[in-house]
């Protein structure tokens, strides 16, 4: 009996490796100011458009549209003279999770911030 319970802690921290793992290895599931971080090292204030689209060829996002400033240009919850949304991928816990990103540019094509939006599924 001692040894089935010793077999089943064992199992069940490993388990829980295993998924802190899974877990910190998936950027998108840390949390918003994390991702935050996360998405200015790899596109850093300053940087133009094409770097951007450039990272988001690397990295597999998805560039949903581009838009100069306009009667909607603060969608997103960013304005900029040029604003970019990109689709970042999601992840699956209990219900599936999206997160995507609208990227703020000045008049002279320079990235000003990121924002995050996190949209989670319900089953």
């Amino acid at each position: 009996m001692r040894r089935c319970a010793i077999l089943f802690a064992a199992a069940l921290a490993g388990a829980v490796v295993i998924a802190t793992s899974v877990s910190c290895a998936n950027p998108l599931r840390r949390s918003d100011a994390s991702v935050h971080a996360y998405l200015l090292k790899q596109v850093p204030r300053g940087s133009n458009l094409d770097t951007l689209l450039a990272v988001a060829k690397r990295e597999g996002w998805k560039v949903n549209n581009t838009w100069a400033r306009g009667p909607h240009s603060d969608w997103g919850g960013i304005d900029g003279a040029t604003v970019a949304w990109i689709d970042l991928g999601g992840y699956k816990s209990l219900f599936h999770t999206d997160l995507d990103s609208f990227w703020a540019f000045d008049e002279s094509d320079k990235l000003t911030d990121v924002r995050i939006r996190r949209m989670t599924d319900s089953p």
